[in-house]
């Protein structure tokens, strides 16, 4: 009962507008008992450089809680100390420096950035180019989704057509619904 009051609190204390709080959420969620270190990674887009500094030393180290992809934003950060350690933790993790580039461009804000991940994927070696169309097949820009989906629909294999298809019926947006439709269709009905 009091390690699940303490969870709640450091969950609170991580969305405070206050950098001391902050800190001490982040502080309190490392002690092992509590298993909570999940709930400050809202600490990682803190308005205090101080916070995502001491949020990305924290999270970093962390490889059994928190995936990569929650630091990639950080190779972002307008505080350059702050890109060296995510770059860093992200090293620590066994990650090379190709694979950060292509991290750092599918965590761009601008589609347009996002986009040249599918430039990199074949020069990127060791990694499965489905998972990342994959996942840019879900970006919030429709043309970052159109573009996966006609990367997808030229490679071979059923995992990632079944994707088009889902594509073709549940896309939010018409037009890429539409190409979906196009590129999902067997090649004699085009």
């Amino acid at each position: 009962e009091v390690v699940e009051s303490l969870k709640l609190l450091v969950s609170s204390g991580a969305r405070s507008d206050s950098a001391r709080v902050q800190i001490q959420a982040i502080t309190a969620a490392l002690w092992p008992a509590l298993d909570c270190l999940e709930e400050t990674t809202v600490c990682l887009k803190s308005q205090h450089r101080e916070v995502r500094k001491a949020a990305i030393l924290a999270l970093g180290p962390a490889t059994e809680k928190i995936n990569e992809e929650i630091l990639l934003p950080g190779l972002h950060d307008e505080d350059l100390e702050i890109v060296q350690l995510t770059q860093s933790a992200l090293q620590a993790r066994g990650l090379r420096d190709d694979q950060i580039r292509l991290g750092k461009l599918m965590a761009d804000p601008k589609p347009t950035k996002r986009l040249e991940v599918l430039d990199h994927l074949s020069a990127t070696r060791d990694i499965d180019p489905a998972l990342w169309l994959r996942k840019l097949s879900n970006d919030p820009s429709p043309a970052v989704r159109a573009a996966a989906m006609r990367a997808m629909a030229q490679e071979t294999g059923g995992e990632l057509g079944e994707r088009v298809g889902q594509m073709g019926k549940s896309d939010p947006s018409e037009s890429v619904n539409k190409l979906a439709g196009y590129y999902g269709a067997p090649k004699m009905e085009r």
